[in-house]
């Protein structure tokens, strides 16, 4: 090998050590940074990582898949927002198998469920209204189900609600999830990306994010609408980057999705007609990921349940020119039923 070809050699090394260093320096900060935002609850049923944002009464959030409990102080700065008179303290988990709370303080919805409750005990709260997000859906109708004297509410939030089947690379999937290899790969390729896309390219990430999360019907040239108006407002930006980023780093969740994703394919229909806290759903019409049918299935089951159905909208819910209508009707409805009993942090 003659000298301008080590001369190359060495610059590709050279320029290969220095990204994964900083891929290494980004991490680390990132998980730092997760580290010092929560608190570790010893519970009877074992650790829970929280945090809590706001004031006034409790809102129990349960996170979507891919989440941990700074999808849930994202969701508090989207329900408290700027009006002063619409605070609620968000009790913001990391659900089993998220960040630092190990899965094995719960996998099934029961069982997380019951390490919910055992949270409430641990803080001193009496009753909350229960928000369950998407994949977390199953794990907070288990929490209404099963501790019904603690729950003055529930929203079901672009939720899903019953059985969906095992993925079609379920295999390929569970090995990127848990083994070492896998997550690794994870991190340094996917999250990498994510995060660089969120910096420079997130319109791109939009359009990607968007378009996974809406029916097949819906023409790419109306995806593009969308991301453009969300683009165009600088608030919405701000919240679209803050929820993504609650999906890294990657590794740090992926128990989490693995086992939403085997307690999901295993879901059985749950006894809705026993729910009696008032409900909420809140659900885009043309959602791919929590479809029309789960909201059927709730709003036919529990009993006065009220439906806010959101046209020309996928399962990215947040963001949209229905957004601040949309956050109206949750405000007025957690209001309404904070009068009727809701649990407020002890002094």
């Amino acid at each position: 090998m003659n000298t301008e070809s080590w001369i190359a050699l060495s610059s590709v090394v050279g320029i290969l050590a220095a990204a994964l260093l900083g891929f290494w320096g980004w991490k680390r900060r990132l998980l730092a940074s997760l580290r010092a935002g929560s608190r570790i609850a010893e519970t009877s049923r074992g650790s829970v990582e929280y945090a809590l944002s706001g004031q006034g009464f409790v809102v129990l959030y349960f996170h979507g898949t891919v989440g941990g409990y700074d999808q849930g102080l994202a969701a508090a700065s989207f329900i408290n927002g700027r009006d002063e008179e619409a605070q609620f303290t968000i009790l913001a988990p990391s659900r089993p198998g998220y960040l630092r709370t190990p899965v094995e303080t719960g996998r099934t919805p029961e069982q997380q469920a019951d390490a919910m409750a055992a949270l409430l005990d641990y803080l001193g709260i009496d009753k909350v209204a229960a928000i369950g997000a998407s994949g977390g859906g199953p794990f907070a109708l288990q929490f209404v189900l099963r501790h019904p004297e603690r729950a003055s509410a529930l929203v079901m939030f672009s939720a899903i609600a019953r059985r969906i089947p095992p993925h079609k690379r379920a295999g390929v999937r569970k090995w990127f999830l848990s083994s070492r290899g896998g997550l690794l790969l994870l991190d340094l390729f996917l999250s990498t990306l994510m995060h660089l896309m969120l910096r420079f390219r997130i319109g791109r990430l939009a359009q990607r994010l968007f378009r996974g999360m809406t029916v097949r019907t819906v023409p790419d040239s109306d995806i593009r609408n969308r991301v453009a108006a969300m683009l165009a407002n600088l608030d919405q930006v701000r919240f679209f980057r803050a929820l993504v980023g609650c999906m890294l780093p990657l590794s740090a969740r992926a128990a989490g999705v693995l086992n939403d994703e085997e307690q999901i394919a295993l879901l059985p229909d749950y006894p809705l007609e026993r729910i009696q806290a008032p409900t909420l759903i809140v659900q885009g019409l043309e959602d791919c990921a929590a479809s029309p049918s789960h909201v059927k299935f709730v709003a036919d089951k529990v009993p006065g349940a009220e439906v806010y159905a959101i046209e020309r909208c996928g399962h990215f819910i947040w963001v949209g020119e229905h957004s601040q209508r949309m956050r109206a009707a949750l405000v007025e409805f957690l209001r309404k039923h904070a009068a009727s009993g809701l649990g407020a942090i002890p002094n």
